[in-house]
């Protein structure tokens, strides 16, 4: 006879909190309540997950809960978990859980009553809606993080509930981990987004422009499907081409030119055996930029 899941609230009905609850839901998890802020927002969980549990503002809706889900933003985390303990809402067998790459999971056990434990699940991955963040999350790699080895053992088990497939994440690990999520995440969309407004100078408005570059895109995230980034990698600096660069940053203003130099300097670490030539025209801007800066200094003292 199988035992029975334990029952859990959720704080924070946004895309990512729908989306594990009824993850959760269909791992045989039952569900308390629901706990937002707006109507709205009360109003979709409903919708989304089907429910006939309350769905209120009222933060002791969670009260009794054994696993309370914190949904909630990086910066709301800390003031609602400290609310939660302050009311008297957590005990000492309660399970806190929150989904933020960057904050570590004792980020919310400031001010809780002893015995009351903390785990950070980290789903590797976007949320546009939560149906596409429900769709996502099998195969997803979570990200698990806690204090000892149970909690790391029962966040993997859970990550495993959601369809993911964990992997443990060092405390001290989270910020830098979190910021190169960042980066291959957002960053890359603003990338895409300033190719399209460069490409767009050139006689073109945007979605042509968008249109255009965005097979290269696709063709290029398919490379990186199979090639590691080094391998992958095409263009001048792959092939050492100087005077390409060159004609490039001639031809290029800021803030497209500022930028264009500080992807290529950062692409030098990925191509073996560059030229002195090429890294001193990608260097260029940097060390005059510096000159600059401490000619201001002299002319201040």
């Amino acid at each position: 006879m199988s035992q029975k899941k334990p029952s859990f609230s959720l704080i924070g009905p946004g895309r990512a909190g729908l989306a594990v609850t009824r993850r959760l839901l269909e791992a045989g998890y039952t569900l308390r309540s629901v706990i937002g802020r707006s109507t709205a927002s009360l109003e979709r969980a409903r919708s989304f997950l089907g429910m006939v549990a309350p769905a209120t503002s009222d933060l002791h809706a969670a009260q009794g809960s054994p696993i309370i889900l914190l949904a909630v933003s990086d910066t709301d985390l800390h003031p609602v978990s400290c609310q939660l303990h302050q009311l008297g809402i957590t005990g000492e067998n309660s399970l806190l859980i929150h989904f933020s790459g960057l904050h570590t999971a004792d980020w919310i056990l400031d001010g809780a009553p002893s015995g009351c434990k903390a785990l950070s699940l980290h789903p590797l991955m976007t949320f546009p809606t939560p149906e596409a963040g429900y769709q996502g999350l099998q195969g997803a790699p979570v990200a698990v993080e806690g204090s000892d080895e149970a909690l790391l053992l029962q966040g993997e088990a859970l990550a495993k509930e959601l369809g993911g497939t964990p992997f443990r994440i060092e405390t001290e690990a989270k910020v830098l981990y979190h910021a190169s999520a960042v980066m291959a995440c957002n960053y890359a969309v603003t990338l895409a987004g300033t190719s399209r407004n460069l490409m767009a100078t050139c006689g073109m408005d945007r979605k042509q422009a968008w249109e255009l570059l965005l097979p290269l895109m696709e063709r290029t995230w398919e490379n990186l499907k199979t090639m590691a980034p080094e391998e992958a990698l095409t263009g001048p600096i792959a092939r050492n081409d100087v005077t390409t660069i060159q004609h490039h940053l001639e031809h290029l203003t800021d803030p497209f030119k500022s930028l264009y130099r500080k992807l290529g300097q950062a692409t030098l670490d990925l191509v073996p055996n560059v030229s002195k030539e090429l890294r001193r025209i990608l260097a260029e801007e940097t060390e005059a930029t510096s000159e600059k800066s401490q000619g201001e200094k002299r002319h201040r003292t």
